[in-house]
């Protein structure tokens, strides 16, 4: 059985890149891109930040990390053996225009449903909303 061979050798010619992507809190990014430079190998983190991507040993590679809203890290290393990584991710400020609402007021005899939204909770939610914007 000739594919039980070349298993083996695939088995022997790789290496295990893994590990943990994170924001500067020590929080997980779940969902961000890990690539490898020139070729078509890439992942996603889990939902605990975790990655892991099957190589060739012996290369030179140089990995992407990504996640919106933050700071691209690359990384670029000889691997020889299983290597983990843990990465810490820093926030990018994004400079956009000005943002505008607009709002319309909808009366009990208009002919849809709406919600009545008081000038405290709107103020409450646009600050709660802008902490996290970066």
């Amino acid at each position: 059985m000739p594919w039980i061979s070349y298993a083996a050798l695939f088995q022997d010619n790789s290496s295990v890149i893994k590990g943990k992507i994170t924001d500067t809190n020590g929080s997980p990014l779940a969902g961000a891109g890990i690539t490898v430079e020139k070729t078509l190998l890439g992942s996603h983190s889990d939902q605990e930040g975790n990655f892991s991507l099957s190589v060739r040993k012996g290369g030179v590679y140089v990995l992407h990390f990504s996640f919106i809203g933050y700071e691209s890290k690359i990384c670029q290393f000889r691997l020889s053996r299983d290597t983990v990584l843990n990465i810490v991710l820093s926030t990018k400020t994004v400079m956009t225009e000005a943002v505008f609402v607009n709002a319309t007021r909808a009366g009990y005899e208009t002919p849809m449903t709406y919600t009545t939204v008081t000038r405290e909770k709107f103020q409450k939610s646009i600050q709660l909303r802008m902490c996290h914007i970066f």
